[in-house]
């Protein structure tokens, strides 16, 4: 991978509580807020042009790697 791409995993895990979640987790509800919440993050990035400054580097696991 280059320099200019990144590449974010998302790992979720929830247990639903209740029937009104269980029903949405069934139908894919909760998948498809986190696509949406991410694909606008993409775009807030991608709209800003160049790097900010921020933080460089890796969590894995909860740990962040050097």
């Amino acid at each position: 991978m280059s320099g200019s791409c990144c590449k974010v995993h998302v790992r979720m895990e929830y247990e639903p509580e209740g029937v009104v979640e269980s029903v949405g987790g069934a139908l894919g509800l909760p998948q498809r807020r986190v696509k949406a919440d991410l694909d606008r993050f993409r775009e807030l990035i991608e709209r800003r042009g160049s790097a900010s400054g921020g933080w460089r580097g890796n969590v894995q696991g909860g740990v962040e790697k050097s």
